[in-house]
């Protein structure tokens, strides 16, 4: 008699479709460019939308965000003057001329001091990811809202070091740990912006060591553009976003979570 199969590993709870995001052109995307990844544009678009869901007037911690030198198409200070938004810029290394010179997991200011909190790309260089969220969440007012990007299937980039990728599965751990609720986790981009943003990577490391075939620069940078254009496209197919073994890559999340408590204005 065959031995019945051992009862499968139970599955994680599925991260669900992709959200409806902003058109490409509503996020200034620089078309051709090889630097600009299909990750960057997620970013953009994940700030661009959430931050414009945010009280007039709120006070947003951003927490290792740069007033100068800043990165993306995405500028806060934009919101800061169409709708006054108060920005403090908290981060360790006095070059990015911060308000607060801090480490992400210990700030001083006081408890509840913010409406929200942004973590654009800093979890996965920080080595107790956990204390950061933990001190998000103290600065965040009851009902304030949390506002994070990291990346998943993404090459490795140290900043100055780049620790870990974290699934769905450990943000919601990490989100509850910290005292957040209400956690809406994001894919930004599935299979083929994975793919995409590994030939940017190989175009990248071409441009900057010369080893373009002469004949073959001027093609390769038509197709990425295309390859770009497509992924976008299958991002937006309802049953491929739904498919387990396509669903199954992206390049990141984007995460928002809340303070428990009565939201402002609602």
């Amino acid at each position: 008699m065959t031995p019945a199969p051992p009862n499968p590993a139970p599955r994680s709870e599925p991260v669900g479709p992709q959200p409806g995001r902003l058109p490409v052109r509503e996020v200034d995307r620089r078309s051709g460019d090889v630097w600009h990844s299909m990750r960057r544009y997620f970013i953009d678009e994940f700030f661009t939308r959430r931050v414009a869901e945010l009280p007039d007037g709120a006070r947003v911690a951003d927490i290792g965000g740069k007033k100068a030198r800043k990165r993306g198409a995405f500028d806060i200070e934009r919101e800061v003057a169409a709708r006054g938004l108060r920005v403090s810029y908290i981060n360790l290394d006095p070059a990015t001329e911060p308000d607060i010179l801090a480490d992400a997991c210990a700030i001083p200011a006081p408890d509840g001091s913010f409406d929200a909190v942004i973590l654009a790309e800093i979890v996965e260089h920080l080595p107790d990811p956990g204390a950061a969220l933990r001190e998000a969440s103290r600065l965040l007012r009851s009902g304030g809202v949390l506002l994070a990007t990291a990346p998943f299937c993404y090459q490795i980039h140290p900043d100055p070091i780049d620790i870990a990728r974290y699934t769905p599965d450990w943000w919601r751990r990490a989100l509850a740990d910290a005292g957040l609720e209400r956690v809406e986790l994001e894919p930004q981009g599935r299979y083929f912006s994975v793919l995409v943003d590994m030939l940017r990577a190989w175009a990248c490391w071409a441009e900057q060591t010369g080893a373009w075939p002469p004949s073959l620069r001027t093609p390769a940078f038509g197709f990425l553009e295309w390859a770009r254009e497509t992924a976008h496209q299958l991002d937006d197919n309802h049953a491929m976003t739904r498919d387990e073994f396509f669903g199954s890559f992206t390049t990141g999340f984007g995460v928002r979570a809340v303070k428990p408590g009565p939201e402002r204005g609602a």
